[in-house]
């Protein structure tokens, strides 16, 4: 194709709604539009947002348009927030300027889904309309210097060409941040589900030094090039081969981007000597479920905790 946008399949869009039931995200998905233009000689395509957005000051989200874009190889899309947004409603791309590559459209990772992350930079609540736009896209060439060499070819999806994801052990002195990254990437469940006996979320700052330290466990610190993002920790049972993933999670921005994964490939790859792993999460959580099954993961057991809340325990051997 030579420059075209289409609609990014179902399968892909739903993964940005990972909480939400099919049926809804099916609702949402029925509101993707294909970017157009207003008027004859517009440079950009309004992308239109298929969800009611409300942002409190100094808030930021990430908004799936559901849309990929397709263009030369000697183009990229630049994506700018709409002028009337940013002067009335002081809303501002969070990257500023979002640079669309041409070999970013269907990349095994997210099929070059398109996200567009805005913030309200203003001292009030913002709302948008689903089917407001709320940026525009522009194609533009771009040059290279005459002895450019660039051979490689992109592998990934959202931020791959420059963010690389490593473990690092996590130190005493980690532990602080690391309480301050799990109650925020837990606090959705405590909202969803109420309290629980095992909600991570009443982790205390004692604990959390005491997993650090454990002679018998290994917590990592999950590192977007210089950034904490989230972390894990596994110790060992009764059998020096036998492991339990006890902690594992990621700041909410970074979900459902392939960092996990390739994080939790680290981490296995770093105890490859352990025969038998175990694992706990919530069952009505189901892509969390999905995400330990496709490393092999398979339930054996289930315990009600309340009334709409289940945990289940899987194993990989």
């Amino acid at each position: 194709m030579i420059r075209k946008f289409e609609k990014v399949s179902f399968e892909t869009f739903k993964k940005a709604f990972p909480n939400i039931p099919d049926d809804i995200v099916l609702k949402i998905y029925s509101n993707v539009q294909i970017p157009v233009r207003k008027t004859k000689y517009s440079a950009g395509y309004d992308f239109i947002t298929p969800i009611d957005i409300m942002l409190d000051a100094g808030d930021s989200i990430m908004v799936p348009t559901g849309i990929k874009a397709y263009m030369q190889p000697n183009e990229f899309l630049a994506m700018y927030i709409r002028s009337s947004l940013g002067v009335k409603k002081n809303l501002m791309l969070k990257n500023n300027v979002g640079i669309i590559d041409s070999d970013y459209v269907d990349n095994a990772s997210n099929e070059g889904h398109i996200m567009v992350s805005i913030r309200n930079m203003g001292d009030t609540i913002l709302t948008l309309k689903q089917g407001e736009a709320i940026s525009q896209g522009i194609f533009q060439p771009y040059l290279v210097v005459d002895d450019d060499l660039v051979l490689n070819e992109r592998t990934g999806g959202f931020g791959s060409t420059n963010e690389v994801i490593t473990l690092e052990k996590a130190k005493l002195v980690d532990a602080k941040k690391m309480l301050e990254i799990q109650k925020e990437s837990f606090k959705k469940y405590a909202e969803k589900y109420g309290k629980f006996d095992a909600d991570p979320a009443k982790m205390t700052l004692h604990r959390m030094e005491f997993n650090v330290k454990y002679r018998l466990g290994d917590y990592q610190k999950i590192m977007l090039n210089d950034k904490i993002i989230g972390g894990i920790f596994g110790f060992r049972l009764d059998e020096e081969s036998t492991w339990h993933v006890a902690q594992f999670y990621i700041l909410p921005d970074y979900e459902h981007l392939g960092y996990g994964t390739k994080a939790m490939d680290l981490f296995f790859e770093l105890h490859k000597d352990v025969k038998i792993w175990y694992a706990d999460t919530i069952k009505q959580e189901t892509k969390n479920v999905e995400f330990y099954q496709k490393f092999g993961f398979k339930i054996i057991d289930e315990e009600e905790e309340h009334d709409g809340l289940t945990f289940v325990t899987l194993i990989k051997k």
